[in-house]
């Protein structure tokens, strides 16, 4: 398993880059999954058809599949806890259809930027560390994305230099300005 992670500064700069990490994977052969609010996951659309990928025809095969961000965190922290159990089971339905040619898995999720927008990094800690788990040895490459501004606060370095140690690569991109700044100094 690949597991990176990346900061936006913008919707536009996160659509472009998810799209751009989903057409990589399309273009290879994966299975595509995208954890996403339906804002994001509409502008990744728009930006994978300029790509080339024919989304409509991906999502019909099954090649493609889109999961609401919100809705999928409720069922991993029913009780604001996450369920291992839970996560383990979200694994299984992300990799379905499932078929014995171990075609790879590429996943973007943004459920720990969720966590972080309502202040909880020691939740989107505990989610990034319990993907590593479930898909230790797995072949699969996540792409885990927050928006930067939730960590423009001293106090929360500690939390993104963990959060960042948790992660194989951390991926910047020249037109997120806080985004590299931050990854460079922690």
């Amino acid at each position: 398993m690949a597991h990176a992670v990346q900061l936006f500064d913008s919707d536009d700069s996160l659509a472009a880059q998810v799209s751009t990490f989903l057409h990589d994977g399309y273009l290879s052969g994966e299975r595509l999954r995208v954890i996403a609010s339906a804002e994001h996951m509409a502008a990744i659309a728009r930006h994978l058809g300029h790509l080339g990928c024919p989304v409509a025809e991906a999502l019909a095969s099954g090649r493609l599949r889109w999961m609401d961000a919100a809705s999928t965190l409720q069922l991993l922290m029913p009780e604001q806890r996450l369920d291992a159990r839970h996560l383990r089971s979200l694994v299984r339905d992300l990799a379905q259809p499932v078929d014995d040619s171990g075609v790879p898995l590429r996943v973007y999720g943004e459920m720990v930027n969720l966590l972080a927008e309502r202040g909880d990094l020691r939740g989107a800690i505990a989610l990034e560390k319990a993907w590593n788990l479930a898909l230790a040895g797995a072949p699969a490459t996540l792409l885990c994305g927050y928006c930067s501004g939730h960590f423009g606060d001293p106090a929360t370095a500690a939390a993104l230099a963990e959060i960042c140690r948790e992660h194989d690569r951390v991926r910047t991109c020249a037109t997120d300005l806080l985004g590299s700044w931050l990854v460079e100094r922690h």
